[in-house]
């Protein structure tokens, strides 16, 4: 693709005036915004604290025996009588028998495996919105410039108008177009503004920072489409990568984890008690081995549903792989469509609408067209600038998405420079 200096190159954000008279504002770039979300978000934050419950339940699966020892101590003593006291005391333990230990430390660690992964599927979510948000900041700013143009050039053209006044319903007609052309303009523009404010909240939301905080994003937005690997690459590279798929199969080793070891518990666990006890001045010694009869026990019913827990898991893990393809395949056709458009702006759109208003002024220059012929073809050209913002949104947009779903960076590096694309 051909780089083209003056507008369908590369799309540089222009700071406003506004903007740059605070020093105090937070200037950011969309590394730095990344790197303050990861740091500083609160629902983010609060997931990771599911990484401590995971790892102290790998702590409690390590104890070597499945309950603390029983101690009791006691004594009688009867005055009448005289003498020492009697004493006895009793310590017991339990211990499994149907080897549940290994199940419950390998169910607990992949539960923990489970965690970090679905810290990073959110992270990578995070990211494309903080990218994503990131974008249409900056997108937003130049259609909040674009709309202004438009909203001057209208009321500019209006005032023409009304100036050589209307002499023919023809004229009347082309008059009331352009003042409701003028407008529109000042509504479109006051929408703009909103929705530039709008994102800057979210953005502020996504680093948890104060809502009145002045933020500056600064940088810029490359126009010119990556190439992207293949579509089965790109689904190869889904199931082997993404986070929330890794996710979901070691939540199918949790089942399988926690099946094999209801199926153990079967056997029952043995309890070893020793006891010593003085009577009489007599000293006795004993022991005694115990298992609970398995009459009322809800093993089977906890088998049951462990198996139940496992297929579940399994389907679950089936049907996530389904989806994640299909996102893939979404994403992939909804990126290559906007590629397509963005290349379609900037190699023929663009340059045609900006000639058109070249030949308009040369017409104008010759006394072959009038000033209002002029301003309306600028008008024009505004209205395509403002496509081909919508175009470029969607592009990167669906490549952040892209990114998302694929599980990871297709690109070496988010920001990126140029020039402005809503030029005159």
């Amino acid at each position: 693709m051909r780089n083209r200096p003056m507008i369908w190159g590369v799309f540089t954000v222009v700071l406003s005036a506004a903007s740059t008279a605070h020093a105090q504002n937070l200037r950011l770039t969309v590394e730095d915004a990344i790197t303050l979300a990861r740091r500083a978000n609160l629902a983010s934050l609060a997931s990771r604290k599911e990484i401590d419950v995971a790892r102290a339940g790998v702590k409690r699966s390590e104890a070597w025996v499945p309950s603390n020892p029983y101690v009791g101590v006691g004594s009688t003593y009867r005055p009448e009588t005289g003498g020492r006291p009697n004493i006895f005391g009793l310590i017991s333990q339990e211990f499994e028998l149907g080897g549940q230990s290994g199940p419950r430390r390998e169910s607990a660690q992949s539960a923990l495996r489970r965690e970090k992964s679905n810290i990073q599927q959110e992270e990578l979510s995070l990211v494309a919105n903080v990218k994503t948000t990131f974008t249409r900041i900056l997108i937003n700013r130049e259609r909040v410039s674009l709309a202004r143009q438009t909203a001057d050039l209208s009321a500019e053209s209006a005032h023409k108008r009304a100036e050589e006044g209307p002499a023919t319903t023809s004229d009347r007609i082309d008059l009331n177009n352009a003042n409701i052309l003028s407008a529109r303009a000042r509504r479109d523009l006051a929408g703009a503004e909103t929705t530039l404010e709008d994102n800057l909240d979210l953005m502020r939301r996504l680093l948890d920072l104060p809502a009145d905080a002045a933020i500056d994003p600064v940088g810029g937005l490359d126009t010119k489409p990556i190439a992207v690997p293949a579509l089965a690459v790109l689904v190869e590279r889904a199931k082997n990568s993404r986070p929330d798929l890794q996710a979901f199969r070691e939540a199918a080793k949790v089942a399988d984890a926690q099946l094999r070891m209801n199926r153990r518990q079967r056997i029952p666990n043995v309890t070893v008690s020793a006891s010593y006890s003085r009577f009489d001045k007599n000293n006795y010694f004993g022991g005694d081995l115990g298992f609970s009869l398995p009459v009322t026990s809800a093993t089977g019913a906890d088998i049951a549903e462990a198996q139940a827990g496992h297929e579940r898991a399994d389907l679950e893990l089936q049907d996530i792989q389904k989806e994640v393809e299909r996102e893939v395949r979404e994403s992939w056709r909804a990126y290559t469509i906007a590629a397509a458009d963005l290349v379609s702006y900037q190699d023929s759109i663009l340059p045609l609408s900006e000639e058109n208003v070249r030949l308009q002024k040369r017409l104008v220059d010759r006394d072959e067209a009038n000033v209002i012929d002029l301003l309306s073809q600028q008008l024009e050209f505004l209205g395509t600038q403002r496509d081909y913002l919508e175009v470029l949104e969607r592009y990167t947009v669906a490549l952040n998405e892209l990114e998302r779903v694929s599980g990871g960076s297709l690109t070496e590096s988010p920001g990126t420079k140029g020039d402005s694309p809503a030029k005159n």
